[in-house]
């Protein structure tokens, strides 16, 4: 009896072993097969070239093909009755590939999509992506405004051309800008610089808004936005595309082109925008000196042999950007009628002259990236190195000199290893290099606003995934050290020279699962950190409308006197990097074109960086706002919402809310800038089609933007100027304007469809709302821009 037990407990371990050695040796290559509508292909056929090994999808377009062994790479063969065949080139750099197959019918070409890259290793964050149809007309605007849609992600501006993506409150240099895996380099210190990147050249932007400082580095605060390109895939004919639209408001346009080959090793991408407008209107009268030119270009090569991928990416973009004219003043009244006044204080006839003060940039990124899929993983290499030029202009005696005029050089250098699955375990590693160079041009005849610097920082990191089942957990950890080097000139001219370092942990912790096939749930626990920039510590005079001075710049004498005539040191002034803790959760559930998406979030910053109005000062130019910046500790909180659902079989409904809630946790008082409550609700009407519309839809788009009522206290320059209300270093803090009243804004939109080309017509404020955005610096001196119609066509090949 003994012996017929041990003969069957024996026979159960051997098949249970055979099942573990069998499950360990197995290796899957799975995807999904689409239609150009979207819609899943059923009982399509995808085969391994040279092989017998293939599979069929199911009602869902899914396919499973299931391998004895690893296979790196190889080429799939999709074929089903009533589509064009395509090929496929797999391989492990693009897991889990969704193709779309072209009706045989059809004049357009079957074209593939492929999906994100393997490696993001970011499972536990709540990512929102746009993908290259949804860009399709946002093209003639800048990367925060294609951002705009996403929930939880506002504007801050400097008027219609300068716009900064805000996620969860914070902007600037607290949201990490990754260009095609790069660090995108620019002077992102000021609130009125924004990212040069031409969104035509894009293929997708995803915006990652938890704490990612483990997998992209320090200054990922606030989120991560990454912009990709182009991928330039392979077996793809060639084919391009040309947009084209003109604006009434501002009477420009924008045009841009791009075009793509992939054979079966090599693959290039080539394309290039312009964009023109003129002075920009309000709702009831022009916007002088609102005008914008911007060029672009960008050319890649991908090469491919067994194993190793190479790739090369240039970009070159070049703008000129007009800045409101009414926001240069001259003198204290002039200062207080430009606030009070409902109107521009200069309105010029409408021009296509950009004028001062504005900002000329030139910016080149050269990337050159190397994949090698080795027997112990796949070791990816990134080199880039970046040019960043910029010439600020001001109203004065001499305005053709600029008044700041900067060279940013930037070398980034980044090495990746994504190890072999180890049991349920998946995960990267990898060390970074980066290394920037500021460098003031003489001529401006002005005492530089920031000084000559180079910081120089290395950084390691680890993240592992250990998948079971349903669920997913993630684990990173970063080290890095920065060290910095700043050469300047104080107000008598004296050269000042300082070095000062910063190391810094940070550490992410997070959870997936699938509570049912509909839902999913994310939870991630990560800190980040950020070391001071150069304008927060060394800003020195005026900057847009106002008299900006870093943290070592000025110091209050006994009386509460602001004193700038001193240089101070970290030794002197100690400061200390910026360090925050999120938290975030995500739930998505998602049946048929019914979607759910709600997060929630709470993120801590010790050693928070702002700046805040101190006064008014009167120098050669007039009367001058005056801010400082300094440290507090403060606390961000808030919800984010997605629903999205079919209201009838040709209308669907989707509405958008965020709400942020802030505070200056050491002064126990509100944060200045801070996202006021949005809600938008849009309705898609999936009109008949006639004549020969292949697609037609209708969007009415409307969006309710409430009152900042967590704004600070107001204090006029007039009442500052008058002594009637004195200022000292603990004052409670103060704006110069009210936080404006909340609007409602409606948006119209037709898009069509008739095999290669494509259209939109759309009208933008469609009501002619006059309204001022209290995330537009500009909002103290002009109200926001009126009705504008648009026409876009476009042709895809």
């Amino acid at each position: 009896m003994k012996l017929h037990r041990f003969a069957i407990l024996t026979i159960a371990f051997l098949c249970a072993l055979s099942e573990i050695t069998l499950a360990q040796g197995r290796f899957d290559i799975e995807g999904r097969i689409l239609d150009q509508k979207e819609q899943p292909i059923p009982f399509a056929n995808v085969l391994i070239q040279g092989t017998n090994s293939g599979a069929v999808t199911d009602v869902y377009g899914h396919f499973r093909i299931q391998l004895n062994k690893k296979v790196h790479e190889c080429t799939l063969l999709f074929s089903c009755v009533g589509f064009k065949a395509k090929s496929y080139h797999y391989d492990d750099y693009h897991a889990h590939p969704v193709v779309h197959l072209a009706e045989n019918t059809a004049v357009l070409k079957g074209v593939v999509v492929k999906a994100a890259a393997t490696g993001t290793t970011l499972a536990s964050s709540a990512i929102s992506s746009i993908d290259s149809k949804a860009l399709t007309y946002k093209k003639s605007g800048g990367l925060a405004s294609a951002l705009s849609t996403v929930s939880g992600v506002s504007i801050a501006s400097a008027g219609a051309n300068v716009q900064l993506p805000v996620i969860h409150g914070l902007y600037g240099n607290r949201i990490l800008i990754i260009n095609d895996g790069v660090k995108h380099g620019f002077q992102n210190w000021g609130s009125d610089h924004a990212a040069e990147i031409d969104v035509a050249s894009l293929n997708n932007i995803q915006v990652v808004k938890g704490a990612a400082a483990v997998r992209y580095g320090p200054e990922a605060i606030g989120g991560v936005i990454l912009v990709n390109s182009d991928p330039m895939e392979f077996y793809q004919d060639f084919h391009g595309s040309v947009h084209t639209n003109f604006q009434t408001n501002g009477k420009g346009g924008h045009v841009d082109f791009n075009l793509g080959r992939g054979g079966e090793h090599f693959a290039y991408t080539l394309g290039g925008s312009y964009t023109k407008f003129g002075d920009r209107s309000a709702a009831d009268y022009l916007l002088t000196n609102t005008g914008k030119e911007e060029k672009s270009f960008h050319l890649g090569l991908h090469y491919h042999i067994p194993n190793w991928h190479f790739k090369l990416r240039y970009t070159f973009t070049q703008q000129n950007l007009g800045l409101l004219r009414s926001s240069v003043f001259g003198n204290a009244s002039d200062l207080q009628q430009a606030i009070d006044a409902e109107r521009p204080l200069i309105i010029k006839p409408f021009s296509y002259e950009i004028n001062q003060p504005n900002q000329e940039t030139a910016h080149h990124i050269a990337i050159a990236d190397v994949d090698w899929h080795s027997p112990i993983g796949k070791l990816s290499l990134r080199l880039a190195q970046q040019l960043n030029q910029r010439q600020e202009f001001d109203v004065r005696r001499n305005a053709s000199t600029p008044i700041m005029d900067l060279d940013l050089m930037t070398t980034n250098v980044l090495l990746n290893w994504a190890h072999p699955e180890w049991g349920d375990f998946q995960g990267t590693a990898g060390v970074a290099y980066f290394y920037q160079k500021n460098k003031n041009n003489p001529g401006t005849n002005t005492t530089p606003f920031i000084p000559n610097y180079s910081s120089g920082r290395i950084g390691a990191y680890w993240i592992e995934q250990l998948v079971r089942g349903n669920h997913t957990f993630e684990l990173g950890i970063r080290f890095d050290h920065e060290q910095n080097n700043a050469v300047g000139r104080d107000v008598q001219q004296r050269i000042f020279e300082d070095d000062f370092s910063f190391s810094s942990l940070s550490a992410s912790i997070g959870y997936k699962t699938k509570l049912s096939d509909n839902t999913t749930f994310r939870t991630n626990l990560g800190t980040a950190w950020r070391s001071p920039n150069m304008a927060e510590l060394y800003s020195f005079g005026s900057h847009e409308f106002f008299n900006l001075y870093g943290v070592w710049r000025y110091q209050f004498d006994e009386s509460g006197n602001l004193n700038t005539n001193k240089v101070l040191t970290q030794a002197e002034k100690p400061v200390s990097p910026e360090r925050g803790v999120k938290w975030i959760n995500n739930i998505r559930w998602q049946k048929g074109k019914q979607m759910i998406d709600a997060s929630i979030y709470v993120n801590f910053i010790d050693h928070y960086f702002y700046h805040k109005p101190v006064g008014i000062t009167k120098t050669a130019k007039g009367a001058i706002p005056v801010y400082i910046f300094e440290q507090t500790d403060a606390l961000f909180a808030g919800v984010d919402l997605n629903w999205r659902h079919p209201i009838a079989k040709s209308l669907d409904g989707e509405l958008a809310a965020s709400l942020l809630w802030s505070k200056n946790l050491s002064r126990s008082e509100p944060l200045i800038n801070q996202p006021p409550i949005n809600l938008n609700y849009q309705l898609t009407w999936h009109t008949p089609l006639f004549l020969k519309l292949t697609q037609s839809n209708f969007h009415l788009k409307g969006s309710y933007t409430f009152e900042q009522f967590n704004a600070p206290r107001v204090v006029s320059p007039g009442d500052i100027i008058s002594g009637a209300v004195e200022i000292k270093p603990d004052s409670e803090i103060f704006d110069f304007k009210a936080a404006p009243e909340g609007y409602f804004l409606l948006d119209v939109s037709y898009q069509w469809q008739i095999n290669h080309f494509g259209g939109q017509f759309a009208v933008q404020n469609a009501l002619n709302t006059s309204y001022r955005n209290y995330l537009n610096q500009m909002r103290y001196f002009a109200d926001d821009l009126g009705i504008n119609f648009t026409i876009s066509v476009n042709y895809n090949f």
